[in-house]
C-alpha cells in the first residue's frame, strides 16, 4: 500500500511521524523537567526560608536575652525604657518570623519541635514578665535570681529546640536535593533513550521514504534535475543508466525521452545534411515515430517538398541568366515568401536587362569621350611642360634678385651701423670741445693772476732797488737780488700774456669746432635714420622677394604637377579607351528581351594631338553631341 502512494502522501506521512515523535520526546523532557523543578522549588519554598527564619529567630533570642541583662544592670531610668522598647520590638519581630515559620513545617516532627520551642518561649517570657518589675524596681539581686535561675533554663532549652529545627531543616533541604538528582539522572535518561528511539524511527522512516523515492525517481532529484537541464538545452550526449527492470521511474522514463529525442534529432539532422548537399529529394521515414514527432518528420516532409518546384524554377532562370540570357523569367504563381521570391527575381532580370541596355550605351559614350580626354591630355601636357619651363627661369631671376636685396640689406644695416657710431663718438666730441671751452676759460682766468702777480712783483722788485740804492754799501747784494727778481718778474709777465693771448685764441678756435660738431650731429643722426628706413625697406623688400619666389616656386610645382597629371590623364585616357573596348564587349555577352547583340564602333582618334584643342564639357556641347554621352 505505501508503494502505491503519491509523493506527497509519503512525505506528510513521514514528516508527521517525524513531528509526532519530537512532540513526544519533548513533552517526556518537559514532564521529567516538571519533577526536578519541584524539587527544587521545594528547595528553594520550604527549606531555605525554614532556615533562615530559624537562624533570625535564633539571633533574635539572643538580642533579647542581651537587652535583659542590659536591663537588669542598668540603673538609668530613661535607659530602662529605651531597652524595655528594644525588647518590645525584638519580642514583635521574632512572633512574626515565628509565624512565618509556622507556615512551612511540612512534618510531624517538625510540628512537635516547633510547638517545644513555642511552649518554652512562652514560659521564657512569663519569667521576663515577673523580672522586669523587679529590675525596674532596682531589686538587681532578685531579677538577676530569676535571670540565673528559671530563665536562663528556659533560654537554654529553647535554643537548643532550635538547633534541632535548623538540623531538621538541612536535612529536609538535603533529601530534596538528593531526590532531585536522583529524578534528574532518572529524566535525563528517559530523555536520551526517548530521543534515541525517535532517532531510530526518523531514521527508519527516512531510509523507508527515501528508497520509495529512489524507486519512483530512478536516481538522485538532482541527477534527474540535470539531465532535464540538459534536455532544456539540447545536450542529449549523456548515456542514462537505470535499475534492472526499472521502467516505471522518472530517470526511466526521461531514458524513453531521450531516446525519442535522439531518433528525431537524427531524422532533423539527415535532413539538414540533405539540405546542404543539395540533396532536395531526400525525405525522413515518420513511420518509426510517434504522436507529435511524427507529426513534425511529416511537417518538415512536406516543408521540403513546397521548396523543391520554386527552387527548380529559380535554379533555371539563374542558369539561363549565366549563359548571358536575360530573357527568362517565372511565370508560375506561389504563395507567401516564394510569391515575394518569383517577383524579386523577375524584377532583378528585368533590372538588370535595363542596367545592361543603359551599360551600352554609356559604353559607346565613354569609348568616345576617352578619344577626346587623351587628344587634349596630351596638348596640356605640352603646354604645362612649356609653362614649366619658364616658370624656372623665372625662379631664378627671383632669387638672384633676392640675393641682391638681401646684400643691400647687409650693407645698409653695416652703413647704419657706423652712422649711428659716428652720430655717438661726434656727441662725445662735442662734449669734449665744449668742456676745453670751459677749461681754457678757467686758464686765461688763472694766466691773468699771474700776469697780475707777475706786475706786483715788478713793483716790489723796483721798489726794493731803490731801497737798496738808499743803502748804499749795505744794499748792494739786496739790489742784485732785486734787479733778479725784477727781470724774472719782467719775463713771468710777459709770458703769461702771451699765454692768456694764446689761450683766448684756442677757446675761440674751440667754440668755433664746438658749433661745427653740433653742426654735424643733427646730420649724422639724419643720415643714420635715412639709413634705417633704407635698411627696413631693404628687410620689406627681401620678404616680398622672398614670398614672390614662395609663389613662384608654388606655381612651378602646380604646374610640374599639371604637366604630370596631364601625362597621366592621357596614359589613364588611353587605358580607359581600352576598358570601354572590354566594356562593350562584355555586354554584347548578354542577350536582353527585344533585343539583339551590338556591335561596336571604334573610339574616334585626332590626327595630330599636339594641336588639339582642350576638352569643353558644357550644356552646349553635350547637347550637339551624341544624345546619350554623360558629361563627367
Amino acid at each position: 500500500m505505501f508503494k502505491t502512494m503519491k509523493l506527497r502522501t509519503k512525505l506528510a506521512i513521514g514528516f508527521g511521524l517525524l513531528i509526532l515523535l519530537t512532540a513526544a520526546t519533548g513533552g517526556f523532557a518537559i514532564l521529567q523537567m516538571g519533577k526536578v523543578n519541584e524539587a527544587s522549588t521545594e528547595i528553594t519554598v520550604n527549606w531555605m526560608p525554614s532556615i533562615r527564619y530559624i537562624q533570625s529567630m535564633n539571633t533574635k533570642t539572643s538580642d533579647f536575652r542581651i537587652a535583659e541583662l542590659m536591663h537588669v544592670i542598668s540603673e538609668n531610668s530613661t535607659q530602662l525604657d529605651d531597652l524595655e522598647k528594644q525588647m518590645s520590638d525584638i519580642k514583635a519581630s521574632l512572633l512574626k518570623d515565628r509565624d512565618a515559620y509556622a507556615k512551612l513545617i511540612s512534618s510531624e516532627e517538625e510540628r512537635a519541635l516547633y510547638d517545644s520551642f513555642a511552649n518554652q518561649f512562652d514560659a521564657y517570657m512569663d519569667a521576663n514578665a515577673r523580672m522586669i518589675p523587679l529590675s525596674r524596681a532596682m531589686r538587681t539581686e532578685e531579677a538577676m535570681a530569676i535571670m540565673n535561675g528559671e530563665s536562663r533554663s528556659l533560654f537554654d532549652a529553647y535554643s537548643a529546640t532550635l538547633e534541632k529545627l535548623v538540623e531538621l531543616n538541612i536535612a529536609g533541604g538535603n533529601a530534596a536535593s538528593e531526590n532531585g538528582d536522583v529524578m534528574y539522572a532518572q529524566a535525563r535518561n528517559w530523555i536520551i533513550g526517548a530521543i534515541l528511539i525517535a532517532a531510530l524511527l526518523g531514521i527508519i522512516i527516512g531510509v523507508v521514504i527515501v528508497r520509495s523515492l529512489m524507486r519512483q525517481l530512478g536516481a538522485d532529484p538532482s541527477e534527474a534535475a540535470a539531465v532535464a537541464q540538459r534536455f532544456a538545452v539540447g545536450d542529449l550526449s549523456q548515456e542514462l543508466k537505470t535499475r534492472e527492470n526499472d521502467n516505471a521511474s522518472l530517470l526511466a522514463a526521461l531514458k524513453t525521452v531521450q531516446s525519442s529525442l535522439r531518433a528525431m534529432t537524427a531524422d532533423t539532422r539527415l535532413l539538414n545534411q540533405a539540405v546542404a548537399e543539395g540533396r532536395l529529394s531526400a525525405r525522413a521515414d515518420a513511420e518509426v515515430h510517434q504522436g507529435d514527432f511524427r507529426a513534425m518528420v511529416q511537417g518538415i516532409n512536406e516543408t521540403m517538398e513546397s521548396f523543391v518546384l520554386p527552387i527548380t524554377e529559380i535554379r533555371r532562370v539563374l542558369g539561363a541568366m549565366s549563359e548571358g540570357d536575360l530573357s527568362q523569367t517565372i511565370n508560375a504563381r506561389y504563395q507567401g515568401d516564394f510569391e515575394e521570391l518569383k517577383n524579386a527575381l523577375n524584377t532583378t532580370v528585368n533590372k538588370l536587362g535595363e542596367t545592361i541596355g543603359q551599360v551600352r550605351t554609356s559604353a559607346d559614350a565613354l569609348n568616345s569621350a576617352a578619344g577626346q580626354v587623351s587628344a587634349t591630355s596630351q596638348s596640356l601636357s605640352q603646354g604645362a611642360s612649356e609653362q614649366a619651363a619658364s616658370m624656372e627661369e623665372t625662379s631664378a631671376s627671383v632669387e638672384e634678385m633676392s640675393a641682391s636685396i638681401a646684400q643691400n640689406t647687409e650693407n645698409a644695416q653695416i652703413t647704419n651701423g657706423i652712422a649711428t657710431q659716428a652720430a655717438r663718438e661726434a656727441e662725445e666730441g662735442g662734449t669734449a670741445v665744449r668742456d676745453t671751452v670751459q677749461a681754457m676759460r678757467e686758464i686765461a682766468v688763472k694766466i691773468k693772476i699771474i700776469d697780475d702777480i707777475a706786475y706786483k712783483t715788478n713793483l716790489l722788485a723796483f721798489n726794493a732797488a731803490i731801497e737798496a740804492a738808499r743803502a748804499g754799501e749795505h744794499g748792494k747784494g739786496f739790489a742784485v737780488v732785486a734787479a733778479e727778481v725784477r727781470n724774472l718778474a719782467e719775463r713771468s709777465q710777459s709770458a703769461a700774456q702771451e699765454i692768456g693771448d694764446l689761450a683766448g685764441s684756442s677757446v675761440d678756435r674751440a667754440e668755433r669746432a664746438g658749433k661745427l660738431l653740433d653742426e654735424m650731429v643733427p646730420s649724422i643722426i639724419k643720415t643714420a635714420d635715412l639709413v634705417q628706413e633704407i635698411a627696413a625697406a631693404s628687410n620689406e623688400q627681401t620678404t616680398g622677394v622672398s614670398q614672390i619666389n614662395s609663389a613662384v616656386s608654388q606655381v612651378n610645382q602646380a604646374t610640374q604637377s599639371t604637366a604630370s597629371g596631364s601625362e597621366e590623364l592621357a596614359a589613364t585616357a588611353e587605358e580607359m579607351t581600352g576598358q570601354a573596348k572590354q566594356l562593350q564587349e562584355l555586354m554584347d555577352f548578354f542577350q536582353v528581351a527585344g533585343t539583339h547583340a551590338m556591335v561596336t564602333k571604334p573610339a574616334p582618334t585626332r590626327a595630330s594631338t599636339a594641336s588639339a584643342p582642350a576638352l569643353r564639357v558644357g550644356a552646349d556641347e553635350h547637347k550637339s553631341g551624341n544624345e546619350e554621352f554623360i558629361p563627367f
